[in-house]
């Protein structure tokens, strides 16, 4: 397992040399799957993968989706509003590890379950045909055997000892970097969402049918990067009913997103209010004033 964990850190201090020229992570990929390097591309997603898994099981979760949750969550069946979509370019799991907290559960694909979190790689699958929270980018960990395995309930379930588990946090990274499920029995959840586009068709049409009837959209901290241009456009295309866009980021980057709201969905521009508050995340009215 010394020889993994040293086998990591190496792959992991090669990152941003690697992605510097590219400005981020997600076009470091995007160029990588562009000049068909899969090879690449799955030792970097390996590589990232065990990067979440290490700092969310450190670390823990982003405590404002408590708050968030226990606003919203229906507390006499602990379940997600029947008019909540949640859309996540987040590799993490914060969402599940928050509502894993709200229901007293330890086992997070449980929660996923319970919440319908699905990630687009299984909707691309045709695995699931339905959600209410959607990883666009994938998440942490793996499926096998038609079950998601969060990194965190993998780690925790072969865990007996407090602090950091190095040596399960090795042998899973050995699995990814090296193994790739060469039985054919799995596959790394972390997929971009321009992957299935560039796949698949069917994935897209569950998308919108899902979030047609939105009526109010909050966008919380998302820069609308280039690289995820085509996807957002086809999301927000697909909110027929779209009547207000919140945008809720720090006030020095409300103005710069402002204008590139308007360039690049003029149509919509009217729709946009900006919320600089960022210490609660924003809820509308109607999910807190039910009768």
């Amino acid at each position: 397992s010394r020889a993994l964990l040293m086998e990591y850190c190496t792959e992991l201090s090669k990152l941003p040399d690697l992605v510097a020229p590219y400005a981020t992570i997600d076009l470091y990929a995007r160029w990588l799957q562009t000049n068909r390097d899969f090879r690449r591309l799955d030792d970097f997603k390996a590589v990232l993968i065990t990067f979440f898994a290490i700092e969310q099981y450190s670390n823990g979760f982003d405590p404002r989706y408590e708050g968030f949750f226990g606003s919203i969550l229906d507390h006499s069946n602990r379940k997600l509003p029947d008019d909540v979509v949640i859309l996540t370019w987040n590799y993490d799991q914060h969402i599940a590890m928050a509502l894993a907290r709200a229901g007293q559960h330890s086992d997070l694909n449980e929660v996923m379950q319970k919440y319908g979190i699905r990630t687009l790689w299984r909707l691309s699958k045709g695995q699931v045909s339905d959600f209410k929270v959607l990883h666009l980018n994938g998440i942490a960990g793996f499926n096998a055997r038609a079950c998601d395995r969060p990194m965190h309930d993998y780690i925790g379930d072969r865990c007996h000892t407090r602090g950091i588990p190095l040596d399960e946090i090795a042998y899973f990274f050995g699995m990814l970097f090296h193994d790739r499920f060469s039985g054919g029995e799995g596959q790394m959840l972390l997929g971009y969402a321009w992957e299935a586009l560039e796949d698949h068709e069917t994935p897209w049409e569950k998308v919108a049918t899902r979030i047609q009837g939105i009526e109010e959209l909050v966008v919380i901290g998302y820069s609308f990067p280039d690289f995820n241009r085509l996807v957002d456009l086809k999301l927000i295309a697909a909110m027929k009913g779209l009547k207000r866009i919140v945008l809720q980021v720090p006030t020095d980057a409300i103005d710069g997103l402002l204008i590139k709201l308007r360039m690049i969905m003029p149509e919509n521009a009217d729709k946009v209010i900006p919320y600089p508050l960022t210490r609660e995340f924003y809820i509308p009215n109607q999910l807190l004033l039910r009768s």
